[in-house]
């Protein structure tokens, strides 16, 4: 996770310091408003595009000011945060559940002697939150606009309607109805069975309707991992439609992707982080030796083994990937050559269902 912290005062600036100090493994950035070269503005629009959580030590209205010309949608906005400086308070603004920051404010105050300041109302009364549940078990929700559909009918007392194909852990929230059709219904389909021509038809139908309409939200499982290796400052219109030929090509839809996958020479790579941001994924980096000890057979390039440590980097890294989310990992695309770079797509054996 990268965390950026900004400060605006002597005080706050210890308090960012204590908040740096308690994620000893995180990649953190503490910055002094005074000391910035650029606006706040910038500094904001930056952190949204560079940044998992942006946590502001002042007060809240500067942080809904910084943030609000950047705010696009609860699928991909970063967590934000605002700690008074004297460190009494922490305070989830912006994604809470999806983007992480109520969980971040709790691991925050726990360290630093301070209360958090949770608003949500499905935490707040301890009922199921179907956002938190597809984030947590690597779920795609194709109509992020009907969380609050589901929200509310829970809210509101009523059974949701359950339809999984994965394998599931037995006990389920009791908002939860397995197999029964309620007004509203969460629907989890098994990508990987089935004729995918009907897969593909009650996606489109999903979509077209919305929750609201059709009473059916999709959860679309996330299985595959893609794998990247390209040159030095590549452009990101090349990436990005080498990315989407070779995921046609690998059968895979993008929201089914859990991860870009890549060597750790490349963690600054523009295209890569930019692609990774538009589509709302973590951007997985490795070292040679690393990669090196992926098991499998992997086409290797001499060149590539002097250049870069490893003989093969994108089909290595996407393998390296898969198998972090899952128990084990198998080819969908090998290494293929689309413009200037390359790609490979990795497919991971999901783990049950968790409530």
């Amino acid at each position: 996770m990268t965390i950026w912290i900004l400060s605006f005062t002597d005080r706050g600036a210890l308090t960012a310091g204590e908040i740096a100090a308690a994620f000893p493994d995180e990649d953190v950035r503490t910055d002094r408003f005074s000391s910035l070269d650029i606006s706040l503005r910038e500094y904001a629009d930056r952190a949204f595009s560079e940044s998992d959580a942006l946590v502001f030590v002042g007060a809240c209205g500067i942080a809904v000011r910084a943030i609000a010309p950047f705010i696009r949608s609860k699928m991909t906005d970063p967590a934000v945060l605002a700690v008074d400086e004297a460190a009494h308070y922490v305070i989830p603004i912006l994604s809470g559940h999806i983007g992480g920051a109520n969980a971040l404010a709790r691991r925050i105050s726990s360290v630093i002697g301070a209360e958090a300041v949770i608003t949500t109302a499905t935490d707040i009364r301890g009922a199921f939150a179907v956002d938190l549940f597809a984030k947590k078990n690597l779920l795609t929700i194709l109509d992020p606009g009907g969380i609050k559909e589901v929200s509310s009918a829970i809210l509101a007392g009523d059974m949701i309607g359950l339809f999984c194909e994965l394998p599931m852990e037995p006990e389920l929230p009791r908002e939860l109805l397995p197999d029964e059709p309620e007004r509203m219904n969460l629907v989890i389909p098994d990508t990987r069975r089935g004729n995918p021509a009907s897969l593909r038809t009650m996606i489109e139908r999903a979509e077209a309707g919305g929750t609201a309409k059709t009473g059916m939200m999709v959860l679309l499982p996330k299985r595959a991992v893609l794998g990247v290796g390209c040159r030095k400052g590549a452009s990101f219109a090349e990436v990005k439609a080498g990315a989407c030929q070779a995921l046609r090509l690998a059968g895979t839809d993008r929201r089914e992707l859990a991860a870009v996958a890549s060597l750790d020479r490349k963690k600054e790579e523009n295209a890569l982080k930019r692609l990774c941001a538009e589509w709302g994924l973590p951007f997985l980096v490795y070292t040679p030796e690393q990669l090196r000890q992926i098991p499998g057979d992997f086409a290797a390039s001499e060149f590539v083994r002097d250049t870069a440590g490893v003989g093969n980097v994108c089909g290595r890294a996407s393998h390296a990937g898969a198998l972090s989310f899952g128990s084990a990992a198998r080819t969908l695309l090998p290494k293929t050559i689309i413009g200037g770079a390359a790609f490979a797509v990795a497919e991971f054996t999901r783990k049950p269902i968790r409530f």
